[in-house]
């Protein structure tokens, strides 16, 4: 009975890192947030990437009131 050896042939889905290899996934990683969306094959540098705070979480740009609507 053979059983695959691993990562060999799988190749990066989420390319979100500049220096993405595009190749060699030997990571899990899901795309924007850390707790939504379907885990994806990755290459290190793009799981190395911090995930996007939640909106909730993100600090709120303010309005300038000098520049009106």
């Amino acid at each position: 009975m053979s059983e695959t050896a691993g990562y060999e042939n799988d190749k990066c889905e989420v390319r979100i890192s500049p220096k993405c290899r595009k190749k060699e996934a030997g990571y899990q990683r899901r795309a924007r947030y850390a707790q939504q969306g379907p885990w994806l094959p990755a290459c290190e540098e793009c799981a190395r990437v911090p995930y996007e705070p939640p909106a909730q979480f993100q600090e709120k740009k303010e309005e300038d009131p000098a520049q009106g609507f």
